[in-house]
């Protein structure tokens, strides 16, 4: 991302820690770590943490989960939610003399999922005050990881090649897309939610 978008500040979610991920909790946690101090040694990067609160005693929280123990529930969202506002005012902000815009966000469905899923799930809703306020602006893209990384019955390097193209599509379209449509407004923050491998 630095070499397509250098000197674009971005924010960093931690990786989740799933009921379908439990067997690999450690590799997690120590993976976040690694992560966050990378991240700790870029001026224009944060990382946000939201592991510990998805557990209680240890383990991942089953109502935080649907029923793959993978993707989040309307009740894991809103664990999201309340553990990032805090940072609202301090990480997703835009720089301008008398703007009240505070980020763009940019919405990745997690595995196999769809651009609606942000809606359908309660994430949008939650969000519904800053977004009718104009202190947000949310994009949501589809998957393709049906079609590529997923897509079991292509060989590897057809699979590998359809995540290009997607990421192709991500870096030439939807970013430039999304920058046209802050106006007259800088960017200072963007965040990005949702990239589970695959998206």
């Amino acid at each position: 991302m630095e070499r397509q978008l250098p000197g674009v500040p971005h924010t960093f979610l931690s990786v989740k820690p799933g009921l379908a991920r439990f067997g690999i909790i450690e590799r997690i946690r120590r993976a976040n770590q690694l992560i966050e101090e990378e991240i700790a040694r870029r001026p224009d990067a944060h990382f946000i943490s939201l592991s510990e609160a998805m557990l209680r005693n240890e383990k991942p929280r089953a109502e935080l989960f649907l029923e793959d123990g993978l993707h989040l529930s309307p009740a894991g969202y809103q664990v999201w939610a309340e553990e990032l506002e805090p940072c609202r005012n301090t990480v997703f902000t835009l720089v301008s003399g008398s703007c009240n815009l505070e980020g763009k966000r940019e919405e990745f469905p997690t595995r196999q999922g769809r651009f609606f899923d942000y809606e359908n799930r309660g994430l949008a809703g939650v969000l519904r005050e800053q977004i009718d306020g104009g202190q947000i602006q949310l994009f949501c893209v589809d998957s393709l990881d049906c079609e590529s990384l997923y897509s079991v019955e292509k060989r590897p390097q057809d699979r590998i090649a359809r995540h290009n193209q997607y990421e192709a599509y991500i870096l030439q379209e939807v970013v430039p897309f999304s920058a046209r449509n802050a106006g007259q407004f800088r960017w200072a923050r963007r965040i990005r939610l949702g990239g589970a491998i695959g998206t």
